[in-house]
């Protein structure tokens, strides 16, 4: 029928197109949830009857459109009905993030505490490891807080599988990580996150027979939308793992895409360095089902490409699998995307300050030396979306420029949460607090405004200097942070190095780990690090979200260390 859903990727909702896919192919699954070696499939069929049931339950409680619903669940298959059956009321699902090993409880919960005094959602649903942790820490909300388990049928799932929901309205919301002050809530409409996920199927080339791997969180937009959104709109099956598991094993994921011959999966650039890290020795998989397998979430490296593929060329691997994204929330997801089929590109340029400057990079031809540094692509821009690089005065700069990077399209977010439309949209562009360049085409990241540090006048990104760190065997993958310390004396910043000892790995003194740490930044940058300091496992602080947190860290290193 001309006009149709069907017809149409962009016609409807986010609901409309699951029944459209469970209508299709009820038996497909649409989750395969991998735990403690356990094996759970929800097919297309049983998410619709179980997120009609949510919907029933929803409004036995008076949820009404408009209302939002928390969602805190580390791991499981109730979460995909939940947060269905929420949008099916036309209320507002977000997923935030649970309680982890390393994470201050009191910090914790006191965060979250804020952001529902805020948000004040109509219902927290959590699984049972947190329910008695939110009962105990979080105020005002016990009426309010169940346990988020299988509900049971009462009428015909399809039936009742309706809702008023308007294609124009929220979705849900995806909240910021909270390193710099309270989580905002970005707010997605179904039409932002349609456009978003119709353009990115196409740069991806997705097709029905897809099937995705992940053991990202979901409350995490790389999670949420490409793993979780994403399939659930085209139809496809996501494999599982539980981010906590993932996390002790982290070659779990190389045997979910072995046995289930996932093709698609996106990850962090650390998680391909932890993996490379922690995978037995000799040990190969079957990966060449991998038609992409997307660094995004934080600068990506060429070396970090290059090192997994030397450890993985043997399994199969096929190097144009390897590719970059450049994402955020604010954009429900891709900004750019890598071309598939080839390698990205990487530029190698000498050395320079990074700056918000607009400073010229040399990128006309590679230099020799230690005072190298490379760029890898994060590709072009997907359909809907433009990117512009501004400097200080908001001119748009030429290619080769280092700059702010603007975005705006058909699928930027309408506002944060209770906090005002678009008050970072000026004119249609959205400032991302990154930074870049642009080059034939192709963005280039270099890192975010508020990574820079100044040390002695020179300018420094802080996770370029962490990478370094983390590539020393002795600290643990992902575990080290770089700030600057105000020095009096001199008037500058002292950069200072905080990083995790890895237990039982490689047997060197401090003294040498130290040195070697010292050496190699100095090597890259011609900075000399003022302190390095390592510490146990579990030092380190880090927001809600599972980030290090420079700012509470840099507090922390100064209160123990400076002034105990």
């Amino acid at each position: 029928m001309p006009g149709s859903i069907a017809e149409d990727p962009l016609a409807g909702t986010i609901c409309d197109r699951v029944l459209e896919n469970a209508l299709k192919d009820p038996d497909k699954p649409f989750a395969i949830v991998l735990s403690n070696g356990s094996i759970e499939i929800l097919t297309y069929a049983s998410l619709v009857d179980q997120a009609s049931r949510y919907r029933d339950w929803f409004v036995e409680r008076n949820v009404k459109s408009g209302d939002t619903i928390a969602i805190i669940s580390a791991h499981g298959t109730q979460i995909f009905p939940a947060f269905i059956g929420a949008m099916l009321v036309g209320a507002i699902p977000s997923v935030f993030p649970t309680l982890s090993a390393r994470q201050d409880p009191k910090m914790f919960w006191g965060t979250h505490q804020r952001v529902f005094d805020r948000v004040k959602p109509a219902m927290l649903l959590t699984d049972g490891t947190n329910l008695a942790a939110i009962n105990d820490h979080i105020i005002g909300f016990g009426d309010r807080t169940f346990p988020i388990a299988p509900l049971p049928q009462t009428v015909n799932a399809p039936a009742r599988y309706v809702t008023k929901t308007q294609s124009r309205s929220t979705a849900f919301l995806q909240h910021s990580s909270g390193t710099t002050g309270l989580k905002k809530g970005v707010q997605l409409g179904h039409s932002s996150v349609l456009a978003q996920v119709s353009s990115y199927a196409r740069s991806l080339e997705i097709t029905g027979e897809d099937v995705v791997a992940s053991w990202l969180p979901l409350y995490h937009d790389m999670g949420l939308v490409a793993c979780f959104m994403l399939p659930c709109v085209l139809g496809l099956t996501t494999v599982y793992l539980n981010p906590f598991e993932w996390v002790l094993r982290p070659w779990a994921l190389l045997d979910a895409i072995e046995r289930y011959r996932a093709t698609l999966a996106w990850m962090p650039n650390f998680a391909f360095q932890h993996i490379v890290r922690t995978a037995p020795r000799g040990r190969t998989w079957d990966l060449s089902s991998l038609r992409a397998l997307v660094n995004c979430s934080e600068p990506c490296k060429a070396s970090t490409f290059e090192t997994f593929f030397d450890r993985f060329r043997s399994s199969g691997l096929h190097v144009e699998a390897l590719q970059v994204c450049y994402a955020m929330a604010e954009n429900v997801f891709a900004v750019t995307q890598t071309t598939l089929g080839k390698p990205p590109q990487v530029i190698t340029a000498k050395l320079q300050p990074a700056s918000a400057q607009g400073a010229i990079l040399p990128v006309e031809r590679p230099y020799g030396g230690d005072q190298n540094i490379r760029y890898l692509s994060c590709g072009t821009p997907i359909d809907g979306v433009l990117v512009r690089i501004v400097g200080v005065d908001g001119n748009e700069l030429p290619d080769a420029r280092i700059g702010k990077i603007q975005i705006a399209g058909s699928s930027l977010f309408s506002g944060y949460h209770l906090m005002g439309e678009n008050q970072l949209v000026e004119n249609r562009w959205h400032s991302t607090g990154d930074l870049g360049f642009m080059n034939g085409g192709e963005l280039f990241v270099t890192g975010r405004s508020d990574d820079v540090l100044i040390v002695r006048g020179i300018n420094l990104y802080a996770h370029d200097l962490e990478y370094a760190v983390n590539e020393e065997v002795a600290i643990k993958a992902g575990r080290a942070v770089a700030f600057g310390v105000f020095n009096e004396a001199t008037g500058s910043q002292d950069l200072t190095i905080v990083a995790e000892r890895e237990p039982g790995g490689a047997i060197a003194s401090d003294m040498d780990v130290v040195r070697s740490i010292k050496s190699k930044i100095f090597a890259g940058t011609g900075v000399t690090v003022s302190d390095v300091r390592l510490v146990s496992p579990g030092w380190l602080i880090k927001t809600t979200s599972g980030k290090i947190s420079r700012e509470a860290n840099a507090k922390k290193y100064v209160k123990e260390f400076v002034n105990p």
